[in-house]
């Protein structure tokens, strides 16, 4: 049923019905979201509207925002502001079409021109414009959580676009930092010390400027300043002293047994060429890609450690539960 697929999606490039009755039902949707995914979660709230501090407003609009918005600015949303967005990037020539599965290519190009043929293009939507300071000096907010019941820590660092193989590095660095029970955060701050009852990492890819995250949360008796003291230490050491050859070669074999994984399905397969075809100049790029990440040095690692997870780099949110204020019994 490719022609069904191809259809659906042709449709709703073509003839969204953007309706009053629509977008209300679409605006408490998304309200609901935000409640169950980021108004209702420890730490997550803090997390989320926090890394907009990594960007500045005036030389960086698109990343200083949240990307679900505020209960204002959905409240706030009319009719004419989500047709008007429509209309400027859903079409044909601001979408990638990728199509991956057991076809005939001409009977699926066939399909494509039918149903996809007769949708006029726009004109083409500026492109993300995004200058981010690399190092401006340390960031610090302190958030009180009503929903938190231990300390947290997050410490952020921005990074270059996804397209920059320092990105590549990075990639591994998070895998020796914080991926699985034997990296570095998890055996220092949680097994060893018992400082943390868990330590994670986000890494975000953009166009523009992305974030690197690593993030801690408190056992019962350790302070913020504590968890914030030891993360930081982890990082330096890793600034100061690099990697084992040990820790380097693992690193490289998750990745590569990831990549293979990552080619199993059809939906992993179009996902990754969607990727390379978003983010890098050329899709030829993806036969490239792990040798790449193969060829990266323990030198490289330091390098690119020292430049980007440098304290002048990063923006540091420190969680507290907020304390609750006591009823007087009537």
């Amino acid at each position: 049923r490719l022609n069904l697929g191809l259809w659906l999606e042709a449709d709703r490039m073509r003839s969204l019905a953007i309706t009053e009755e629509n977008l209300e039902n679409q605006r408490e949707t998304v309200k609901e979201e935000r409640r169950l995914r980021i108004d209702n979660q420890p730490y997550a709230k803090a997390f989320i509207e926090s890394l907009a501090l990594l960007y500045d407003s005036s030389t960086c609009f698109p990343y200083s925002h949240t990307v679900i918005g505020s209960m204002d600015d959905l409240n706030a949303a009319q009719v004419a502001d989500v047709k008007h967005f429509f209309d400027v990037y859903y079409a044909p020539n601001n979408a990638t079409l990728t199509l991956v599965g057991d076809f005939d290519k001409k009977e699926a190009k066939k399909l494509i021109q039918e149903y996809f043929g007769d949708i006029p293009r726009v004109e083409t939507p500026k492109p993300v414009d995004c200058k981010a300071e690399y190092s401006p000096g340390v960031q610090r907010r302190l958030w009180e959580d009503p929903l938190a019941n231990l300390p947290a820590l997050f410490i952020a660092y921005r990074t270059p676009p996804a397209n920059d193989n320092d990105m590549r590095v990075i990639e591994l660095i998070n895998s020796i930092l914080a991926q699985g029970e034997s990296s570095r955060l998890n055996r220092a701050l949680v097994r060893e010390k018992k400082s943390a009852v868990g330590t994670f990492a986000f890494l975000t890819p953009r166009l523009g400027p992305g974030y690197y995250a690593v993030a801690a949360v408190a056992n019962q008796g350790i302070t913020a300043d504590t968890l914030e003291a030891q993360l930081r230490e982890e990082i330096d050491r890793l600034i100061n002293e690099g990697v084992s050859d040990a820790e380097l070669e693992k690193a490289k074999n998750t990745f590569k047994a990831n990549n293979i994984y990552g080619r199993q399905t059809t939906m992993q397969v179009a996902e990754r060429v969607q990727r390379f075809a978003y983010f890098f100049d050329s899709i030829d790029e993806m036969n490239e890609d792990l040798k790449k990440y193969m060829a990266i040095t323990e030198d490289e690692i330091k390098r690119v450690a020292a430049k980007y997870l440098n304290i002048d780099n990063a923006l540091i949110v420190t969680v507290v539960p907020k304390k609750k204020t006591s009823q007087p019994v009537p």
